[in-house]
């Protein structure tokens, strides 16, 4: 599959173009598609509609002006979390019959054997201690690692066995490092490479913390899930749809710090809360590690035969 556009053949005949985004690779498929006299299919793997994704920069403002034209132009859409396909429903008036919800992948069956409880043990370097993971990519316009630096510096004081991993790799890892040297947080505060094992990071942590500014899904908040650990996050991506408040985790404002700590502090301090909201976490990522990727490749493929039909 070529990265500017997928195209469906079938009878050796094209039927189908399909671009991964709707800025300006969905524009050239647009114009490829008006060219064969072909149907459109547009992906959104994030949430482009945000105000947060369009205050981000100039590149993204001028994205979310191509998603603007080309997105009421396209055949169907393929969306990765029902809060975008609201976005595109109330923006953009699409058509609910148009859109088709089918989120990301995501094998989670290591996760959902790491031990917790008596059965787990944690590292010595974080046996004594509170121990928060956040990870993604080091992008602060995006992911907004700096509220959690902010965060420790207020908690820091009253909890000092509060510890904080970040895990990633970006252009922001250089600010937040200056930060963390700024506020002398650096035994607080460990900056860590990205990994492909984040199962380990993850079984070694007492909550894991989300606090981007957009997301179009949130695979990293569905592992934490399936680790039963009990997650805060911001409300964007999955948040409401798979993470409900207080049911199975936390979901606070974009950019609310004051909340952020709230929370915090509740959770260091209730043992029987954060057991309840990582034990339903668990369980609600059963039910999504139940279908097979077999069974989403399927899925995937109904969503260009939908589109050809529609």
């Amino acid at each position: 599959t070529s990265p500017l556009c997928s195209i469906l053949i079938s009878d050796r005949n094209i039927q189908l173009i399909s671009a991964q985004s709707p800025d300006e690779i969905g524009v050239i498929a647009f114009l490829l598609s008006r060219f064969f006299r072909k149907r459109l299919q547009l992906q959104v793997h994030t949430d482009i509609l945000s105000p947060w994704y369009r205050k981000a920069s100039t590149k993204e403002l001028f994205r979310v002006l191509c998603a603007r034209i080309v997105l009421p132009k396209a055949d169907c859409i393929r969306v990765v979390s029902q809060r975008i396909a609201r976005s595109l429903i109330a923006q953009l008036k699409i058509s609910k019959n148009r859109i088709t919800i089918l989120p990301i992948f995501t094998d989670l069956r290591q996760f959902l054997t790491i031990p917790r409880g008596n059965s787990g043990e944690k590292t010595k370097e974080h046996k004594d201690t509170f121990h928060i993971i956040s990870a993604g990519r080091f992008l602060e316009k995006e992911k907004q690692f700096s509220l959690l630096i902010h965060m420790m510096e207020v908690l820091r004081p009253r909890y000092p066995s509060l510890r904080v991993s970040m895990i990633g790799e970006g252009p922001s890892r250089h600010l937040y490092q200056q930060m963390i040297r700024q506020k002398r947080l650096e035994d607080a505060v460990q900056i860590y490479p990205w990994t492909d094992t984040l199962a380990s990071f993850l079984a070694d942590a007492d909550l894991f913390v989300l606090v981007s500014r957009y997301e179009g899904w949130g695979r990293v908040v569905l592992e934490a899930m399936a680790s039963e650990l009990p997650v805060i996050m911001t409300d964007v991506g999955l948040a409401g749809e798979i993470l409900v408040h207080e049911e199975n985790g936390i979901v606070i404002p974009v950019g609310d710090t004051s909340a952020l700590i709230s929370w915090m502090e509740q959770l260091v301090q209730d043992e029987a809360l954060r057991s309840r909201l990582a034990s339903s976490a668990r369980r609600q990522t059963r039910l999504l590690a139940s279908v097979s990727y077999e069974a989403y490749l399927q899925q995937y493929k109904q969503s260009f035969s939908h589109c050809c039909v529609i």
